[in-house]
Parts: C-alpha cells; structure tokens; sequence
C-alpha cells in the first residue's frame, strides 16, 4: 500500500506517473520535484505537490541521492518511482533511500548489484551460451587502460560500467581523454566511476528485448524493438511489430533472453539490448535493470501496462498477464523529437514560442509553450507513437504527423526525422546503427 509517492525525474515521464497514480482506486498522492531551470514546467502542476531541489544541472537535482532522498522525506513520501533515468539503476541511490526506510520501485538491492555486476552476467552468458562482443574487464582508478586497449585492438569503445556513457576512440593517443570524460559523467550519474573497453563492431543493428520476471521464477519477453537508428545512446526512432524480425530471429531472441533473465535471478523489469551482425551473429550488449524509455511504445503495442506490472511484481505478486498477448499486431513506431542542432549536437538556449502537435496520434509531451530550453533542460521534447499494418505503412504515418508537428524558437532534429524516415535504407528495413550518422554527415555536408 503507498499512499505518498515521490516522483524523482522529469519530462513526459513524471507526467505518465502522476496521472497513473492519480488514477488508482483510492488515488495515491504525488509530489514532482523540480530544479531551477525547471520550475515552470508543466508536470511540476500536475502532482498534489511539487517540492524544489536547488540547483540547475541534473548532477545537483535528479541524480543526486542525497538530496532526492531528503526532498521525498520532507514530503512526508513513502516511496520513490524514478522513472527511467538519473537513479533508477544507481545501487547507491537504492541503498541509502532504504537507510532511510523509503522504498524505491524498481527491484531489490541484492538483485540490481547482481545485474549490475559485469562479472556476473558473463558468467551467466557463458553458462547458456550468450555470446558477448570482445571487452575487458573494469579499469582499475590507477590503471591507464594502455595495455587492455593494445590486446582489445581500436577502434574501441569506453564505456560506463553501469552504463549511460561511452566515447569511441580510434587512436591510442586519445585514450586518456575518453577514459576521464566516461568516468565523470558515469560517478555524476550513476555513482559508478569503473569503466571498461568494448571492441567497435560497426556494421550491426541494435535489437531490444523488454523483460520481465516475478520473485517466483515466471519470466516473460515482450517482443523486440529495433533501436538502431541512434546517435550514441540517444534514439530517435525505434520500432516494434511487423517486419522488424524473423520468426526464426524471435524465438532466439526469446529463449537466450529467457536464459539470461533467469540465470541473473533477476525480478522487476528490464531490457536487454542485443548486437545483430550482417552474418547472423547475435550478441548480448547490455542489460539494463529499469524501466526503458520506450516503456509507453510497448504497452501501446502489446496492450499492457508495465508500471502496474513494475509494482505488482516488486510487491512479490505473481506476473499476470491474462490481459496481454505479447506479439503485437501490425507495426509501431515511437519517433523522438529532441530540442538539439543535429549537427553539431549542440542545444542552444531559447525559449518555445510555439508547440503544436498532431492529432490522431500518440503524443507525450515533457514540456510546452513558453517554456526556456537549454543545456540544462530535459532534451526530449515530445515522443510520438504511431501504428499502421504494415512497415511502410507506419512510416508513411509517422511522417505524415511530423508534418503537422510545429515547435518554434529553439532548433529540434523534426526535419531530419522526416528525411530519415524517408530515406531509402529506412524504407526497405536496410538500417543498421551507422544509418543516421551517414544521414546527418551527409546533409551537414550538403550544408557546407
């Protein structure tokens, strides 16, 4: 039973979480936290009650225990849902938030530093025969990474441990510069310092399988997503449904991520994101133990709800899923429109003078007119979800709404999302993750 929760993150996802537990049976109260540079946005009005953290970048508000910790203890909360970002898969986070007799939806402590723990979940790869793309172990703070990086071979990738940052590096000269920036971002974010090296595989496609699994042993995969078309960790479009894999690739994908989640002894949600080469190869690249950001595409696709699943699962209840048919019918497309110069990848600051969306379509806002937009601020926008019988048919309507999107007085990738949908390798399924980045050197070529 809650009856005060404390919703530590912000944008389109505080939004969902205020009008789920506003609309349980008896409601239960919500309180959204705010920083400075976000404290007229919308979401902040939509609780019972918004406390202030102070400070402007995400390091001192959302990612910050300590101070989340104490702003939920002051609201008299009982319980914390961070969403999907900043500390929903910080083990420090979790443990001082039960120091202070606060739970946090998620899952247990035990079972998210086990999946958290690199080597732990190659020993339960090997165990079923999960192939992992070559890597090292995690850096110690002193070691300079030199001698991994020359076995390991460039271009390689660093990479954060518990995850959310990494930085190609193609000569040795540059390693010390990468290594430093993961580790910064990643003890900011995360609490994590520990970094590791990933050989780059460039010509693969990203697929991700949403996971879930109850404290008896029941497990279930929700279909997969294609998220290749991403810059970094960032994706613009992803997809599920008709098209996206084979009968063949599917049942794989559904047995090794099965394996994986049991052999982890994982219970809560999850995603698994998997490499899938031109050869066939598959790979596990990563398990993230939290909600995704593509939570509301999957429950659009599949007609389920996983914040409700999220809690009936980490209160110890048994999966139910006599509502659910888990291969969905036809083809979904989530599109990101993200306040950034495509370019350059920069966010310049300004403030939005114009926010009109498209009807007939699934639009979550995380912000709206009038609001200031800078580096400091949520970068997403607005995710727009669209479904069609087919591939094509998806893509045709998922254009079509971007048309009738207008965001004015600050730069978004909306233009660049309409030509990439458009795009011949697109169109045909032909993508892979180097997909956008040609797009986008291609058109800032043109641009010159």
């Amino acid at each position: 039973m809650m009856e005060r929760v404390f919703i530590a993150t912000r944008g389109e996802i505080a939004s969902r979480l205020v009008a789920w537990f506003k609309a349980q049976d008896p409601p239960v109260e919500t309180v959204t936290m705010f920083s400075e540079v976000d404290a007229e946005q919308p979401w902040v009005d939509e609780a019972d009650y918004s406390v202030y953290v102070p400070g402007s970048t995400v390091e001192e508000t959302y990612a910050n225990p300590s101070r989340v910790i104490g702003a939920a203890m002051d609201a008299g909360c009982d319980v914390i849902h961070p969403g999907y970002c900043f500390l929903a898969k910080h083990l420090g986070f979790f443990q001082a938030a039960a120091n202070a007799n606060i739970a946090v939806i998620g899952t247990s402590i035990p079972r998210l530093a086990a999946a958290l723990n690199r080597g732990h979940i190659d020993a339960v790869c090997d165990k079923f025969a999960i192939d992992r793309i070559p890597s090292t172990s995690d850096l110690s703070e002193t070691d300079d990474g030199i001698a991994e990086a020359a076995q390991l071979g460039f271009p390689l990738y660093v990479k954060a441990s518990s995850g959310g940052k990494r930085v190609r590096v193609d000569r040795i000269e540059d390693l010390a510069v990468a290594i430093e920036a993961v580790r910064i971002v990643a003890e900011a974010t995360t609490g994590n310092p520990a970094v590791y090296f990933q050989r780059v595989v460039d010509d693969m496609r990203t697929l991700a399988t949403i996971v879930v699994a109850d404290q008896h042993g029941a497990c279930e995969a929700l279909g997969h997503v294609d998220s290749s078309l991403r810059v970094d960790y960032r994706s613009w479009v992803e997809s599920i449904g008709e098209g996206v894999v084979s009968e063949e690739l599917a049942a794989t994908l559904i047995d090794k991520a099965k394996a994986f989640t049991k052999g982890l002894d994982y219970a809560g949600l999850g995603r698994i994101t998997w490499a899938i080469t031109p050869r066939g190869g598959v790979y596990l690249l990563q398990f993230s133990p939290r909600m995704p950001i593509g939570y509301s595409l999957f429950e659009q696709a599949l007609g389920v709800d996983l914040i409700r699943t999220q809690i009936r699962v980490q209160s110890g209840q048994h999966l139910d899923w006599e509502h659910a048919d888990t291969t969905p019918k036809g083809h979904f497309l989530q599109i990101r429109v993200m306040h950034m110069d495509p370019l350059t990848g920069e966010r310049p600051e300004g403030e939005i003078t114009r926010f009109d969306v498209p009807e007939g379509v699934m639009v979550e806002q995380g912000t709206g007119i009038d609001q200031p937009a800078n580096g400091l601020t949520d970068p997403l926008l607005c995710k727009i979800t669209v479904s069609a019988p087919t591939r094509q048919a998806a893509l045709v309507k998922a254009h079509s709404a971007l048309e009738k999107l207008h965001i004015e007085g600050i730069p978004t990738n909306r233009d660049f999302l309409m030509q990439l949908l458009s795009d011949p390798e697109v169109w045909s399924g032909r993508l892979d993750t180097k997909t956008l980045g040609r797009m986008i050197a291609e058109i800032g070529r043109a641009h010159v």
